[in-house]
């Protein structure tokens, strides 16, 4: 091999050598780089780790309280929980929990069997110690009501939906909430109900609540917080004609409606006032009457003629005319006769006859 050959091997290897450790050097960089991304990331959606201290007070006795276990969760596009503990006593901190400053939490406790709900930025609660007010519980129901409820009923050919949706407003002094033993709300349903569910609207997400149906009473086992508690009940059952379902509860009913679909579903009932001012689209509205305790009204379901709208059952309107056909004027109303053109023109008619019957004598 030539001088210069030797030269250009040497000069080839050496390119290669540099290339290869140019190309490994970049790898290394693009690793770490990604490795730093990727940690960087983790701390973005997690946040930083805090440690968080919390104070719990029973507001029913303004004493200090305890609870039995606490859950937050980081609330985006879903929750995710980021801790969930059971502490003592009613002073405690919680050690690194990853807390971002603008992040969105969940924080529930649970107290006595009971949950209770707070919304908090993260800023919150690294901020000193968060205070969480709970209740004491009681069994009272003597300042409970049902503040409005709706019943919704829907035929749907042989089936008929039955949907009741309850505002139970909870004014105990002092504020504690209302543990029923076992059923806190009762309603009066149609005994062969079935299918039924009912849901507790607190929190970030229903609460599905126990029922125990006896007969035509449906208990709900609900927790009735301080304020007002929403709760949805639903249920189906076959439909038959001439129907006769009880609207009525434990607690007082302060001011409930009725709504039915299709319109020519009929409700009958003295004590239903058809709510002319605030109708539904596609349904029929009334209003009921205020109902102490165990009080109840009976509504009689029936089926109207036809497909079109159901006739007025609560407004009473006078006969009309036949479509297409003109009114009948106040003298046809009268049974016949000689119309009152006639009875007035054939007088006159005369005696102008016998005038000019006397000026052709002259």
């Amino acid at each position: 091999m030539s001088t210069r050959q030797r030269t250009l091997a040497g000069s080839s290897s050496r390119s290669h050598s540099v290339r290869a450790v140019t190309l490994t050097l970049s790898l290394t960089v693009a690793v770490i780089g990604l490795g730093l991304a990727t940690v960087a990331s983790a701390q973005s959606d997690h946040g930083a780790p805090e440690d968080l201290e919390f104070e719990i007070v029973n507001a029913t006795s303004n004493q200090p309280g305890s609870i039995e276990r606490l859950v937050i969760e980081y609330s985006e596009f879903a929750l995710r929980k980021v801790l969930d503990t059971r502490p003592e006593g009613s002073a405690f901190t919680v050690e690194a929990v990853p807390v971002k400053d603008i992040g969105k939490y969940i924080v529930t406790a649970w107290a006595d069997g009971v949950p209770y709900f707070w919304s908090l930025r993260g800023s919150q609660l690294t901020d000193g110690p968060v205070v969480l007010h709970v209740f004491g519980t009681t069994t009272a129901l003597e300042n409970v009501q049902v503040a409005g409820l709706n019943v919704l009923i829907q035929r749907q050919e042989s089936l008929l939906k039955v949907e009741y949706m309850l505002r139970v407003q909870n004014d105990s002094r002092p504020q504690a909430t209302v543990k029923g033993s076992p059923a806190t709300v009762e309603l009066l349903v149609p005994p062969e109900l079935t299918n039924i569910t009912a849901e507790y609207t607190r929190g970030p997400e229903p609460i599905e609540v126990e029922t125990r149906q006896r007969g035509e009473r449906l208990g709900l086992v609900v927790n009735l917080t301080p304020g007002q508690n929403q709760i949805h009940v639903r249920g189906s059952l076959t439909w038959r004609e001439g129907l006769v379902m009880k609207v009525g509860s434990n607690l007082p009913l302060a001011a409930w409606s009725l709504l039915t679909a299709p319109a020519n579903l009929e409700a009958r009932s003295f004590d239903l006032e058809h709510d002319t001012e605030n109708q539904i689209p596609g349904y029929r509205r009334f209003m009921g009457p205020v109902l102490e305790a165990d009080d109840f009204l009976e509504i009689e379901l029936t089926s109207g003629q036809g497909a079109g709208p159901a006739e007025d059952l609560f407004e009473q309107t006078d006969d009309s005319a036949a479509p297409g056909e003109p009114e009948a004027t106040a003298d046809e109303q009268k049974g016949g006769g000689v119309p009152l053109p006639l009875l007035v023109l054939v007088p006159l008619l005369i005696i102008v006859i016998i005038i000019a019957a006397r000026r052709r004598r002259q």
